[in-house]
């Protein structure tokens, strides 16, 4: 199945393949302090707390799903700066960590910074919606025990 190379923000129709952007806007298991940080830090070369225009939803299944849409709510994550030189290798480390039904989507932050992040495309029948933020009081630097 090939990237979809829409923009999710504004309507707009990605003019920059999400592989060539610098950066990535995380909001789930890739960001700083989760399972799967190790597999992005290595291309990271700098990191900022961000948000995007849209809903946060848990899947029941260790992830969230986020849809992109203007609205008053937001999605809570991390933009992360990705090192120009390894652009090919980050890309292609992310869409092993992505599992079925996201798609890959230029979004454009808060902090006015366009990024790629991966939208859910299935149904959001049966998840929660959560408050902008994945599993904030379940974070793994936080729990005991």
């Amino acid at each position: 199945m090939g990237r979809d190379w829409t923009a999710a923000h504004e309507g707009r129709e990605g003019t920059v393949a999400p592989d060539r952007l610098p950066r990535v806007f995380v909001y789930g298991n890739l960001m700083p302090g989760w399972p799967n940080w190790s597999r992005l830090r290595p291309y990271a070369r700098t990191i900022r707390v961000d948000a995007v225009s849209g809903h946060i939803y848990d899947t029941g299944a260790g992830r969230p799903a986020a849809v992109f849409a203007e609205g008053s709510a937001v999605v809570e994550g991390w933009v992360v700066e990705l090192h120009a030189h390894m652009l090919s290798h980050a890309f292609g480390e992310l869409s092993r960590v992505q599992g079925d039904g996201f798609r890959d989507v230029v979004v454009h932050t808060v902090e006015g910074a366009d990024a790629v992040a991966w939208e859910w495309t299935g149904d959001t029948d049966g998840f929660e919606e959560l408050p902008g933020r994945w599993r904030d009081h379940d974070a793994p630097e936080r729990r005991t025990g």
